[in-house]
């Protein structure tokens, strides 16, 4: 197996490299809810002397707390164990990768020997039909997309699974950031995916909860899928005491109200700014362009040196160095920001 050497897989989260650099500085990089309580100050010893328990008393867990039948359920140790797993189940074959995705999609289709075909999202969005004329027995999309935030809707969702599954092709969503969609919107999500059992579901607890340095997620699909999984899983992938975030997940649920309010509102101040807001955000993120005028390592360097880290998109699919992506904050924080950026292209 050959790997490719032009390629670092960088995932973007620069905040505890810099932090000594910049003490002070407010992270707007990394897309997770900020406002989750901190109630994990340490770990109990008396648990970690003994084995876990089982990944299935966490399944149990996840299938009491978003009403899913444990049976169709695999817990991971993140979303990136829960893709590795999915693409070693797919180990030599042809895999469509709708761009942008999360890096380690191909990461794991490279390591697993499957021959890659890119189509970019916008190409999709145009002619859903598109993806007839690829010969592909895996496809992966983000579901909402990183780094714009965007959201297909569900006849273009259906569309790619229907075409998909006449192909006799796994479809595997990534929906990392699907709990910071509006209630309907999810509701619309599950309706059409829950009428196709087969469709490979991937889930992280880690952006939701705030708390990314725990790596805990899940995959949901078919019954027979998920022992092929296990299978490649193994035993003892997740700590015990990782129980104790389901087990107060109810304090964790992101204020999506504000975050609307928010983002509609850091929208029109970048507008203001004649930054070009890249698509059209339903999450807790969204992504901007710089003009020609500004140079963006000079507006990155800036920005940290006046408190902020965002993140660059030079390394995605279909971005430039001039593009850039921002956490959706409290209103504060948020409008500390717009100053800072207003300050930093003005000069």
């Amino acid at each position: 197996m050959k790997l490719s050497s032009d390629d670092n897989f960088t995932h973007g989260d620069h905040f505890l490299r810099i932090k000594d650099k910049y003490p002070e500085i407010t992270d707007f990089s990394a897309n997770i809810n900020h406002n989750s309580p901190e109630y994990l100050v340490g770990k109990k010893t008396g648990v970690l002397k003994h084995y876990p328990a089982g990944e299935e008393k966490l399944e149990e867990l996840i299938g009491k707390l978003f009403d899913i039948n444990p049976e169709r359920i695999i817990a991971t140790y993140g979303m990136t164990s829960l893709i590795h797993y999915v693409y070693q189940s797919h180990s030599g074959r042809n895999a469509l990768l709708i761009e942008p995705i999360f890096s380690e999609h191909r990461r794991a289709a490279e390591v697993s020997g499957c021959r890659i075909a890119r189509l970019s999202l916008g190409a999709l969005i145009k002619n859903t039909e598109i993806i007839k004329n690829f010969s592909y027995d895996i496809i992966s999309l983000n579901i909402p997309v990183n780094p714009t935030g965007e959201m297909l809707n569900s006849t273009e969702i259906e569309a790619i699974i229907r075409i998909s599954t006449k192909k006799g092709a796994t479809v595997f969503l990534d929906q990392a950031y699907i709990d910071f969609l509006s209630t309907e919107r999810q509701k619309e999500f599950r309706k059409v995916t829950e009428e196709y059992p087969d469709v490979i579901l991937g889930r992280s607890l880690t952006k939701v909860s705030g708390l990314p340095g725990i790596r805990l997620g899940f995959g949901v699909c078919s019954p027979e899928t998920i022992k092929i999984l296990k299978k490649i899983r193994g035993p003892w992938t997740i700590p015990e005491d990782y129980k104790l975030i389901l087990e107060k997940w109810s304090e964790y649920q992101p204020d999506i109200i504000n975050i609307e309010r928010e983002r509609e509102n850091l929208v029109l101040e970048l507008k203001k700014m004649k930054l070009k807001v890249l698509g059209r955000s339903e999450v807790n993120f969204l992504a901007f362009s710089l003009n020609e005028k500004i140079d963006p390592l000079f507006f990155e360097t800036k920005l940290m040196e006046k408190g902020f880290l965002i993140r660059n998109l030079g390394d995605f699919y279909g971005f430039t160095g001039r593009d850039f992506r921002i956490n959706i904050r409290g209103h504060d924080e948020n409008m500390e920001l717009i100053k800072a950026i207003r300050a930093v292209i003005n000069g």
